[in-house]
């Protein structure tokens, strides 16, 4: 059990470096699209990419179309020129049934345990904006990771390109297309 976990410790380091200069590598060269976003980092603090979210906003390049409708047409036409484009939570964790049924896993614990805190309510119109991010975003994560480079990312970025050039398409993309599982 543990050899699996302690022959990628020593790699962790090497993986972290991967995956950052490879998100560099996107940032840099996505970052003429007006309608992505991508994280903020501050300064001060180092992230290694796990996940690395991009944000849609088709406001920015003059398009009246809702944000989450035009991240499922985008996402669905990426996937389709082999891009990973992922969903990884489509609402907050608090939203999922677990939580919502507060049946735990036996009895309702730990909502039922004497020293839980009494009146925990998972209201979702508390996390608005978490769901928004949800539904305005995608995310991409093994494509970042070692041994991919350059030549995965350049295909993406030559693809996220084409998206754009072709937007009048990409506005045409059937959502009720299933996406591709992660």
């Amino acid at each position: 059990f543990l050899a699996p976990c302690q022959s990628s410790i020593w790699h962790i380091d090497k993986e972290n470096k991967r995956r950052q200069e490879n998100v560099e590598y996107l940032k840099e060269n996505l970052s003429d699209i007006k309608a992505l976003e991508f994280q903020k980092i501050p300064k001060d603090r180092t992230h290694v990419y796990y996940l690395f979210r991009i944000k849609v906003d088709p406001s920015k390049i003059g398009l009246d179309i809702d944000a989450k409708e035009f991240r499922m047409k985008l996402q669905r036409a990426l996937q389709a020129e082999g891009v990973q484009a992922d969903e990884w939570q489509t609402m907050p964790v608090p939203g999922q049934e677990l939580f919502q049924l507060m049946e735990g896993y036996g009895y309702g614990y730990p909502w039922t345990d004497v020293h839980a805190r009494k009146g925990i309510n998972y209201d979702l119109s508390e996390y608005k904006n978490t769901q928004n991010l949800l539904d305005i975003s995608f995310v991409m994560h093994s494509a970042l990771c070692y041994p991919n480079g350059k030549k995965l990312l350049k295909h993406y970025v030559n693809t996220f390109y084409k998206c754009f050039e072709s937007i009048d398409e990409i506005l045409k993309v059937d959502t009720s297309i299933p996406l591709k599982p992660i």
